[in-house]
């Protein structure tokens, strides 16, 4: 994965946060039930959590990331994807997307254990080194 496509999800994702976020605040905080906005409240923390995440990981010196990192990237958008997008659409009614949020949970901490054990096999290698 290049870095420049890891760098775009992340400024994709935080952009979209932001907006949702502000909109709900704002335009929609009058029409939505309080559990509805707290579902977007949710859905925007974890989404630029997790955007950021992916802003990290796409800085380096090399012109891709490392495929362990990439994993990592893709395991985050996706998961961000059914996490967040299935609060979002819960918030504005759409209903039957329950599963997606929890699957989403799953996509999100394996890329941060993909992370952990990227981190791990590079101290040992060095260790060993």
């Amino acid at each position: 994965m290049s870095r420049n496509l890891a760098l775009a999800i992340a400024a994709f994702y935080c952009a979209l946060a932001l907006t949702l976020g502000a909109f709900a605040a704002h335009a929609l905080k009058s029409h939505l039930s309080v559990e509805a906005l707290n579902w977007i409240e949710t859905a925007v923390f974890y989404q630029f959590v997790h955007a950021l995440a992916i802003l990290c990981l796409s800085q380096g010196k090399q012109q891709t990331v490392d495929k362990l990192l990439a994993v990592s990237i893709m395991l985050f958008a996706a998961g961000v994807f059914c996490f967040s997008g299935s609060l979002y659409l819960m918030a504005f009614g759409v209903s039957g997307l329950g599963i997606m949020t929890p699957i989403g949970g799953i996509l999100m901490l394996a890329g941060w254990l993909t992370i952990l054990y990227h981190s791990f096999s590079l101290a040992f290698k060095q260790k060993t080194n």
